[in-house]
Order: structure tokens, then C-alpha cells, then sequence
């Protein structure tokens, strides 16, 4: 009985020690795991950090990014990007410069109607008007005042039919006047032009400085394009008026421009747009 009781006692504190072992061991394993879940919420701690970094970095980078095509897609637009630029401004903040029209605009069916006057001979007309009978004369200062276009105007019309007609004579030939004449007179108009834009203090390049700054920056290949007699640095409003007899202005137009080209004639809507006429494709 005695031995029976030993055995009991010594088997309850084995499973004593046994229970002690184990309460140990869960012990440590929960701390084991607290260690592995604290390492764990670390490290997803650091990767959301690192992604929080990366995504920060992204979009700091992503406007440089998409600012890049937008000036290659700019400069694509742009067929000769080494040209001089006109600065465009706002219509209220533009600089006005008035310029006297004899005429307000003749329409082309008005002008096209005046043709059959004006060139009477057509391929066989010759000479300027001071050359022509009286009656030629009568003629063309009475459709003038039926059509409202002026004398100067319907005369630079007519020169440029008379070529038109005969597209391989040459102005002398025409007798409408020796071509060195002809070239001085365009010139001093356009001289006329550019001592106006620098009275009224208007910056511009001329077509002089345009071309040299072309040749400067144009790349082998690329397209030489045209060049106007002016190009303004800075947008303007020019604003046409006709003048009254009492002195009264009417204004007859306002226009935004960039350039200008001086053509000392009338008539470019009648006539075609070819390499070979004053009129060019360009």
C-alpha cells in the first residue's frame, strides 16, 4: 500500500515537471513568436516606407516626364523652329499703328469686273496710261469713280494684267518702264515702310537679319523658308483709316499682325500664284 502511494506521489510529480517543461516551452514559443511578428511588422513597415519613398520619388519625376513630349510634340508643330519669333500680346496691350488706305477693300468680283476696261487690247496692250488716247484716260477715271477704287490702284491693277497677258515680255518690252526703275522705285517703298515703323518706335528685324540668323542656326537639309521685309518683335494692331475732306477719320480695319510685306502694287487676288508672276507660291 505504502509502495503504491510512492509511486502515485512520484508519478504526479513527473507530470508536474512535465507540465512545468511545457508551460516553458509555449512560453518561450509565444515569446519566439512575438519576436518573428514584431521582426515581421518591421519589415512591412520598412517595404511600406520604401514604397511610400518610390511612390513620393515617381511623382516628383513624372511632370519632368510628361513635360518632355509636350515640347517635342511643340517642336514637331513647328516646321522652321530656327526662325525669328514674333512675341504675341494681348489685343488690349498692343501697340497701334495707324495706316492711311486711299480705299477701303475692293472685292475680288469687283476688281476682276474692271479687267475688261483697264486692258482693253489685252495681249496687245502697251504702254503706261500717259501714253494711251484721252478717251482711254476718260474711261478709266470714270470706272474709278463708278467702282470707288483709286486712280493708283486701278493703274498697278492694270500693269500686272499687261504681264499676266504676256507672261514673256519683259516690262521694257511692254514699255511699261525700265527694270532698274522699277526696282528703285519698290525700294524707296520699302524704305518708306521701315523709316515709318522706326518713327512710330516699332521693333523689328529686317529681312537682311533674318536671313543672316537663318544661315546662322539652320541645320544642312533643312528648308530655307520665305522671308518677309519685317518681322515684328513684338505683336501689333495695325489700324487702316481713310481720311475725309472735313479731316474726319473712318477707320476700315484692325488687324493683329506679325510681319509685314512691302509690294508696291495692287491686285494680288486677280493674279495667279505662281513662281513667275510678282505673286509668288510662298
Amino acid at each position: 500500500m505504502a509502495a503504491e502511494i510512492e509511486i502515485s506521489e512520484a508519478m504526479d510529480v513527473d507530470l508536474e515537471n512535465v507540465a512545468k517543461k511545457d508551460r516553458k516551452r509555449s512560453r518561450s514559443l509565444s515569446e519566439n513568436d512575438s519576436d518573428l511578428q514584431q521582426k515581421a511588422e518591421k519589415k512591412e513597415s520598412v517595404v511600406e516606407k520604401s514604397s511610400d519613398f518610390h511612390r513620393h520619388q515617381s511623382k516628383r519625376q513624372t511632370p519632368k516626364a510628361a513635360a518632355k513630349p509636350k515640347r517635342d510634340e511643340q517642336n514637331s508643330d513647328d516646321p522652321f523652329p530656327y526662325l525669328l519669333k514674333c512675341k504675341r500680346i494681348h489685343p488690349h496691350q498692343q501697340k497701334v499703328l495707324w495706316w492711311f488706305s486711299p480705299a477701303e477693300h475692293t472685292p475680288l468680283a469687283v476688281e476682276e469686273s474692271m479687267i475688261h476696261v483697264l486692258v482693253r487690247w489685252k495681249e496687245k496692250e502697251r504702254g503706261m496710261i500717259r501714253d494711251q488716247p484721252k478717251f482711254r484716260v476718260q474711261q478709266i477715271r470714270k470706272l474709278c469713280r463708278s467702282t470707288g477704287v483709286c486712280l493708283p490702284a486701278a493703274l498697278s491693277l492694270r500693269r500686272h494684267h499687261m504681264r499676266r497677258y504676256n507672261p514673256f515680255r519683259s516690262s521694257p518690252q511692254l514699255r511699261l518702264g525700265s527694270e532698274q526703275d522699277i526696282r528703285e522705285s519698290a525700294a524707296y517703298f520699302e524704305k518708306a515702310v521701315e523709316e515709318t515703323l522706326r518713327q512710330k518706335k516699332i521693333a523689328f528685324w529686317t529681312e537682311g537679319e533674318h536671313k543672316s540668323h537663318i544661315k546662322k542656326n539652320r541645320k544642312d537639309g533643312d528648308p530655307f523658308p520665305p522671308t518677309p521685309d519685317f518681322i515684328l518683335k513684338n505683336e501689333i494692331l495695325i489700324r487702316k483709316f481713310i481720311r475725309h475732306r472735313g479731316g474726319h477719320k473712318t477707320v476700315t480695319e484692325d488687324r493683329s499682325i506679325c510681319w509685314m510685306e512691302a509690294k508696291m502694287f495692287y491686285g494680288a487676288s486677280t493674279i495667279e500664284h505662281d513662281n513667275k508672276s510678282a505673286v509668288r507660291t510662298h
